[in-house]
């Protein structure tokens, strides 16, 4: 299965900013917008609302290289609310109903490769898999 790149956007965004180059899939659009949904202080803040945009088989791989299960990473995203931003983002389709999501995550000084597994169910677009990557 060969994944489909997508024009990258160059524009940076944070988390629950507005400032993604739209481009012409509204699904990439979608994918786009949930994950700065996820940077937003007041998401992450609101563990009913991480689960909203968590497939009911999420799993992460955690920077740190720490499993994550939907429970945890509920509770522990509210203790990481603050100072999340990202960019270059890069929406690439795999299946119809797939969507790789790569980004840069920022933290004061700190950056980390993101990629998220965005699969479309009969609720819309939910997060499947995500992973950080140490640099």
């Amino acid at each position: 299965m060969r994944a489909v790149p997508h024009d990258p956007p160059a524009r940076r965004t944070s988390g629950g900013g507005a400032e993604y180059d739209r481009r012409t899939d509204p699904d990439l659009d979608a994918v786009v917008a949930h994950e700065i949904a996820l940077l937003d202080p007041a998401v992450r803040g609101d563990p009913a609302a991480v689960r909203r945009l968590l497939h009911e088989d999420f799993s992460e791989i955690g920077a740190s290289g720490r499993w994550w299960a939907p429970t945890t990473v509920t509770e522990a995203t509210s203790a990481t609310a603050e100072g999340l931003t990202a960019d270059d983002f890069r929406p690439a389709r795999l299946p119809p109903d797939v969507v790789l999501l790569t980004c840069t995550a920022r933290r004061n000084d700190e950056t980390t490769p993101r990629s998220s597994v965005w699969v479309r169910t009969s609720a819309g677009w939910r997060l499947r898999h995500h992973q950080g990557t140490p640099r």
